[in-house]
């Protein structure tokens, strides 16, 4: 009988990332097979190398090899329908949390006061749809604050003809 031919251990690939269609995160070779090394979705997968007849890994052994290999998300920037608000206004004195925000946007801290005039930058997170495949995004996003308008009062008239009554 001919001595086993040594194989290299398959090594995970790096650097993988959430796309929406099937990764191979451990590439195939002579010498063994592989269950689990390819899937779609962020997440961490534990691939499986059998060696065929005929083979021993490199370190000599003839063990089935265990391969972690990891797919990270993909920015929530990413994400179909992801777009950054414009155009938010507001009026001097009221709460950054008044302006309102698309679905899946909220303010960092929604209870500043807008006391300065002008166009200002607040912190802002996004939170995906799928928050298994794609993180959250926190940018800054431009308010225009408003002068309040001034509030007119009528004039007091003095009415005439009014008697003084004791009774």
């Amino acid at each position: 009988k001919k001595p086993d031919i040594k194989v290299a251990a398959p090594i995970a690939k790096t650097g993988l990332v959430y796309t929406g269609k099937e990764i191979l995160g451990v590439e195939t070779s002579e010498g063994y097979t592989l269950t689990n090394n390819t899937a779609t979705n962020a997440g961490e997968y534990t691939a499986l190398a059998t060696l065929q007849e005929g083979y021993v890994w490199e370190d000599g052994t003839y063990d089935e090899k265990i391969i972690l290999w990891i797919i990270s998300k993909a920015s929530g920037m990413n994400e179909v329908g992801y777009t950054v608000p414009e155009n938010l206004e507001s009026t001097q004195g009221d709460k950054l949390g008044d302006v309102l925000l698309p679905e899946n946007w909220t303010w960092i801290d929604g209870s500043v006061e807008l006391s300065e005039l002008g166009k200002q930058n607040f912190q802002a997170k996004y939170t995906p749809k799928d928050s298994d495949n794609y993180e959250e995004v926190i940018i800054g996003l431009t308010v225009k604050v408003n002068k309040k308008p001034d509030i007119k009062v009528a004039v007091p008239q003095a009415i005439d003809g009014l008697v003084y009554n004791t009774e």
